[in-house]
């Protein structure tokens, strides 16, 4: 499931990316799709997902939870990057006349390594602006700081 501020999904709060309200957004997805009789689910996570899928299972909301797995989780070296992390996206390209150009971009300028794998993750951290005619980001990562350190 695409979290919020991420994906397609949308609410009125995109902002708010405490892992508390992530990881309640994720019990409420779940039991409105399986109610009172979920099947056996197991939690996948990647980096922030990583983080929100761990947390949820810590708060052992879901009884039919068989198994959890992790990739790239948000933990010790992504937190100690966080002082630098304003500093990151203030340097970051804002505008991207096409999401080929964003994926280009953010191969060339090191954030991602692999262009198979930009291709993959990048689209869904963007949204077209009509009014400016060109792709922006999704989550405007710098105005979620607060919310950072509850992710580890």
């Amino acid at each position: 499931m695409d979290l919020r501020g991420h994906g397609k999904s949308s609410t009125e709060n995109e902002l708010d990316l405490s892992v508390e309200t992530l990881c309640n957004d994720v019990i409420a997805v779940l039991k409105t799709m399986y109610g009172d009789s979920p099947p056996a689910i197991v939690l996948v996570g990647h980096s922030m997902g990583g983080s929100v899928a761990v947390h949820v299972a810590a708060k052992k909301a879901l009884p039919s939870l068989n198994g959890l797995v992790v990739v790239d989780v948000v933990e010790g070296t992504a937190m100690a990057s966080l002082m630098h992390m304003q500093k990151i996206l203030s340097n970051r390209m804002q505008y991207f006349s096409t999401i080929e150009k964003a994926i280009e971009w953010s191969v060339r300028g090191g954030s991602l390594r692999n262009i198979e794998s930009a291709r993959v993750s990048i689209p869904s951290t963007l949204k077209h602006d009509d009014s400016k005619k060109c792709y922006i980001y999704r989550a405007r990562l710098e105005e979620t700081e607060q919310y950072w350190r509850g992710w580890v």
